[in-house]
């Protein structure tokens, strides 16, 4: 065979071998997007809530005061724990934060929502934040001032006065008592007028559910 046929031949089978692999990729991201929406489901009957694979209720602007410190976000496998004078959902998310760069991947995550009268005397939107060493990256970064968290939280809001009449040691203490449990996964809890956010990685099941729903009706009862 001529170098000039044996090249075509090449090139023909790095071109199916890239097509093969496009189709093999989107349907392995298919079938487990599938399997995650089966789970979901699932879960959801066995408690009796409602589910919707799509953001179907709008939620995504509905809370998008909660989830100020992202700056993309979908919401997909909605369960619907409650509706009413009190609403309570749980969603997978796929996000990124306000401070992370456009080229970063998305993160994947839960987040559970509530929506509650409760929550209209929260001042201001701020996120509570667990410290660490890359905590000088965040911006609108809020120092606990007298705070017996002070060494274990901080928040992130553009009213600093607002957020921590907010973050009071009720609030956090909550926060904490979510943390020390084995099945709980590190959380953002973001709170503003009229509703909340509680947004951790992805969860190890229906437990760890139960968990975040816990601790958003905690917050419910702790805001001032």
């Amino acid at each position: 065979m001529s170098g000039p046929e044996w090249a075509k031949i090449k090139i023909l089978l790095i071109v199916l071998g890239v097509i093969a692999f496009v189709v093999v990729t989107f349907s392995l991201s298919a079938w487990m997007s599938r399997r995650q929406e089966a789970a979901a489901e699932a879960i959801a009957r066995a408690r009796g809530w409602g589910f919707a694979a799509q953001d179907e209720l709008g939620l995504e602007a509905r809370f998008a005061p909660a989830l100020w410190g992202l700056r993309n976000y979908d919401l997909y496998n909605v369960r619907i724990v409650e509706q009413g004078a009190r609403s309570i959902y749980l969603c997978d998310v796929r996000y990124k934060f306000r401070e992370e760069a456009a080229g970063r991947p998305y993160s994947n995550g839960v987040v559970c929502l509530i929506e509650s009268d409760r929550f209209t005397e929260v001042k201001a939107q701020l996120d509570i934040i667990g410290r660490g060493f890359l905590e000088f990256m965040i911006s609108d970064r809020v120092e606990l001032v007298d705070s017996p968290y002070a060494d274990r939280y901080q928040l992130q809001s553009l009213d600093p006065d607002g957020a921590r009449a907010t973050a009071t040691p009720e609030v956090l203490a909550a926060l904490a008592e979510y943390e020390s449990r084995a099945t709980a996964t590190p959380a953002v809890v973001s709170l503003a007028p009229g509703q909340a956010a509680v947004l951790a990685g992805s969860t190890g099941g229906a437990r760890a559910l139960d968990d975040l729903v816990d601790l958003a009706l905690r917050m419910e009862r702790a805001v001032p």
